[in-house]
């Protein structure tokens, strides 16, 4: 997966770019079962290699839907 970030003075943006279909479909699956608030952001200091992580929450799995089709 390719990841890049851009800021800007009123914000940032985090792109990643699926380079298999394996993370294609991992991405589509996030953006169609992610619920509309807001993501938690925060940053770790983890031994020698800080990190910022973000999570994004999904729906309730009995409701999350793993098809693309046309007639919807």
């Amino acid at each position: 997966m390719k990841i890049e970030f851009n800021e800007w003075q009123f914000g940032c943006e985090i792109s990643l770019t699926p380079e298999t279909t394996k993370e294609a479909a991992e991405l589509l699956r996030v953006a169609k079962n992610a619920k509309a608030i807001k993501p938690v952001v925060s940053f770790r200091f983890s031994g020698n290699e800080p990190y910022l992580n973000v999570y994004l929450e999904k729906i309730k799995p009995s409701v999350q839907s793993n098809s693309i089709d046309n007639n919807k």
